[in-house]
């Protein structure tokens, strides 16, 4: 059941990363706008996706806590730079699926 609850929010993780730096849609594109972060921070799926891991791991769902990760404290940190690779593996896939 564990691994299900990872892989959902992992997926989570990844496509509202997507959305985030890809969509035209106002609420998102706005964001990509901003004078100094706005390039630098929103703009690139494996920033946003470090951004949403951090996210995920500490209110969604963090797997930190049931691998014994030590110190407990800081696995939120560690869980967060997991989902970004998986977010950031989901999005390299899609490219090569799409580009061939």
């Amino acid at each position: 059941m564990e691994l299900l609850k990872f892989l959902f929010v992992a997926i989570v993780a990844y496509q509202v990363s997507s959305l985030i730096t890809e969509s035209s849609f106002p609420v998102f594109s706005w964001l990509r706008k901003l004078p100094y972060l706005g390039a630098s921070l929103f703009s690139c799926v494996l920033c946003v996706s470090v951004w949403m891991g951090w996210f995920s791991a500490l209110f969604i769902y963090n797997p930190g806590q049931y691998l014994n990760i030590e110190p407990v404290q800081y696995s939120w940190f560690w869980s967060g730079f997991v989902y970004s690779f998986f977010a950031w593996t989901a999005h390299l896939l899609e490219g090569k699926l799409y580009n061939g």
